[in-house]
């Protein structure tokens, strides 16, 4: 069965591709192009937000139920046995807020995952 997709259409993606990378972000401003396409029929906040929700607060809650789990992994992991942990700095880290905090979680995170990639590597 074929299938057809308008936002994958020929026209529409030739414009897309058409648009100069340097009017992605004009003003500082991502999708600035779509935004004054449709600056009518959009919210002054919406035309000028420079952010918006994602996914942040849902790793943040799931760092936060299974932080003894991280600091569990980090403390006593591969990695720290190596040497390659500033463990006061990890400890420290480990006792942020989890939803005020900044972005270190991301890095207790990044941390954690080469921690578990490099016990897949163990025997």
């Amino acid at each position: 069965m074929s299938r057809f997709s308008p936002l994958m259409s020929q026209p529409l993606m030739e414009l897309c591709l058409a648009i100069p990378t340097w009017l992605w972000c004009e003003g500082g401003l991502n999708r600035s192009v779509a935004r004054r396409a449709f600056a009518d029929a959009l919210p002054p906040s919406i035309l000028t937000r420079t952010a918006k929700a994602g996914p942040d607060s849902y790793i943040r809650a799931i760092f936060d139920r299974n932080r003894q789990a991280v600091r569990h992994s980090l403390m006593d992991g591969l990695l720290a046995r190596q040497g390659l942990l500033d463990l006061p700095a990890v400890e420290q880290a480990l006792g942020i807020d989890a939803y005020t905090g900044d972005s270190i979680i991301y890095r207790l995170l990044d941390l954690a995952e080469a921690e578990h990639w490099a016990r897949a590597w163990q025997d």
